[in-house]
């Protein structure tokens, strides 16, 4: 589940009415299909996350602060009893549970007020704040470890979209009598893809509903609508819970007071996925990390030093993941293959056993940490070039900035506990 990108500074205020005409149709709507609130809530513009929810009154931990019915959760078996169910089924070719999502969710939107779930579709962001969204130019102004992320995420989406292309081939739409492929393009897709990406609930497969549709992976996602307006905090804890008797539940596990907003927790994600899967950051996230290449540590090497270059490569294959650094210095791993890098006159079998049971001498030690801080002060002067380049004024490169600019604070501030 997703919101719209969250800025510290830089960002001009979009004003969000309590209550608007959408929100009061969505209401009425939900309220139709029999939604009852567990909780009062008010739709507020709050300063430094955009829009979210308000508590009217204090919310106390262990409460239900959203009880959906199950006529009101969007899932594969949605899609099947959807107009645009057909397209899906008596097929050979298996597709992504995302995917069907996705298009679903494009395709009510063509439907405008005709879908049954237009009152849900006009409340959500026509924009988002991802890099996803950059064009190819300003995706220039990052850096080469950021980009080929993106690069990677757009080819696996446009392979989807290319898959609903040949499973709607020569099929046309009943509501506008159109070729689906005048009616489907990348760019709407691309918005759809990132708001199930986003907004997207997990449920047991075994508690999904049943349906037809041939997947490729498990069914275990699904849209709740309202339930993801809901912001992200990682101070919040929540418990949830679907079952066709009482629907989809949501109860926090920490107390709100009355006028505080009301948060949830999307999962334990730095703010490089914030960005990337949810379009913005978040202040002093305790997430957060830098991400480090077996090349930076090399690098940070002196060259005079001697480096097992066989040790590594032969038998240290898995401490080449999880090379990163937090405000408290650079991770196990990252320690761990120094030292494997720099040992000497030591078999493999020993030198192993010394990083598994932490026997590494007060020498070993101490190279360690010079090289950690070689490290440490050669990144912050890489990142700190990426800042001084990012001047572009679009929204998706302040938040970019604000990213490397934390990440600058974490790495002096690891500095200077060395």
């Amino acid at each position: 589940m997703g919101r719209v990108a969250r800025r510290r500074n830089r960002r001009k205020k979009e004003i969000y009415p309590s209550y608007n005409s959408d929100l009061i149709s969505f209401i009425h709507w939900l309220l139709s299909k029999g939604w009852k609130p567990t909780i009062k809530m008010k739709l507020k513009h709050f300063p430094d996350t955009g829009r979210g929810f308000m508590a009217m009154e204090p919310v106390f931990s262990g409460e239900i602060i959203v009880k959906m019915p199950k006529e009101l959760v969007i899932s594969a078996k949605t899609v099947e009893n959807s107009r645009l169910g057909e397209i899906f089924l008596n097929q050979n070719l298996k597709v992504p549970v995302h995917l069907v999502l996705s298009a679903f969710l494009m395709y009510e939107k063509h439907l405008c007020e005709q879908s049954d779930w237009h009152r849900y579709i006009v409340l959500l962001p026509e924009n988002y704040s991802s890099p996803l969204f950059c064009s190819d130019k300003d995706l220039e102004n990052f850096p080469p470890f950021l980009t080929e992320k993106v690069k990677t995420m757009k080819r696996s989406v446009y392979h989807m979209f290319e898959m609903l292309l040949n499973l709607s081939e020569f099929k046309k739409c009943k509501h506008c009598n159109k070729d689906f492929h005048q009616i489907f393009s990348y760019c709407d897709f691309l918005w759809a893809w990132f708001t199930v990406n986003s907004r997207v609930v997990y449920l047991s497969p075994q508690e999904n509903f049943v349906h037809s549709i041939p997947l490729s992976d498990v069914n275990s996602i699904a849209l709740v609508p309202y339930l993801d307006m809901l912001n992200h905090s990682n101070h919040a804890r929540i418990t949830a819970k679907f079952s066709f008797d009482k629907g989809y539940e949501l109860k926090s596990l920490v107390p709100f007071k009355k006028y505080d907003q009301v948060f949830i927790h999307y999962g334990s994600h730095d703010n490089f996925k914030l960005f990337l899967e949810y379009g913005f950051i978040i202040p002093n996230n305790i997430n957060d990390s830098v991400h480090l290449l077996v090349t930076d540590i090399i690098s940070a090497i002196d060259t005079s030093v001697t480096v097992n270059n066989v040790l590594s490569l032969e038998n240290c294959q898995c401490f080449l993941k999880n090379l990163y650094c937090t405000s408290e210095g650079l991770s196990w791993n990252c320690r761990a293959l120094l030292y494997l890098l720099l040992v000497k006159d030591l078999s493999i079998k020993a030198a192993l056993q010394n990083v598994y049971s932490g026997s590494i001498s007060a020498y070993d030690l101490e190279r360690i940490a010079d090289i950690e801080k070689n490290i440490l002060s050669k990144k912050i002067k890489d990142i700190s070039n990426i800042v001084s380049k990012l001047h572009s004024k679009g929204n998706i490169i302040s938040i970019g900035k604000d990213l490397f600019q934390f990440y600058v604070i974490m790495l002096n501030k690891a500095l200077s506990c060395r």
